[in-house]
């Protein structure tokens, strides 16, 4: 066998191992984690499927932001209406961390007294645009 077909099959042999193990790598499924958010005090609503919140940890002082802005297939995003006058709003987030470590969510829920309770929110898309959505009542 010459050098260069030997070089060839070397080249080949390798190219078929990482193809394998890429393949075998990226079939793994994300990681999946649920976090509950209680104790929300302020909805925004940036654009569809795009959220953030305040919230509050316990009885601390100090508001937490959470955004939620992920407009990808796939990324399911509802609305109710069920906590009782009185009750604090919450939310509910699915995470999923891929092999990279990169985490973004994947299911929102939020809960709120009235749809009254979505505050409009600023978006910015850089040189394609900024503004802000209006409450409509």
């Amino acid at each position: 066998m010459r050098s260069t077909e030997l070089m060839t099959l070397i080249g080949g042999l390798s190219a078929i191992a990482v193809i394998s193990f890429l393949s075998a790598w990226y079939s793994v499924e994300p990681s999946v984690t649920e976090h509950r958010f209680d104790n929300v005090e302020r909805v925004f609503m940036h654009e569809v499927k795009n959220y953030s919140i305040l919230y509050r940890e316990d009885a601390s002082a100090e508001l937490q932001q959470q955004n939620f802005c992920r407009d990808w297939p796939g990324v399911e995003v509802r609305l109710f209406t069920d906590v009782p006058e009185g009750k604090p709003i919450w939310a509910r987030a699915v995470y999923a961390v891929e092999r990279l470590g990169d985490e973004y969510w994947k299911e929102l829920e939020i809960h709120v007294h009235a749809a009254t309770d979505i505050n409009a929110g600023g978006w910015n898309h850089g040189k394609f645009g900024q503004g802000q959505t209006v409450v409509v009542e």
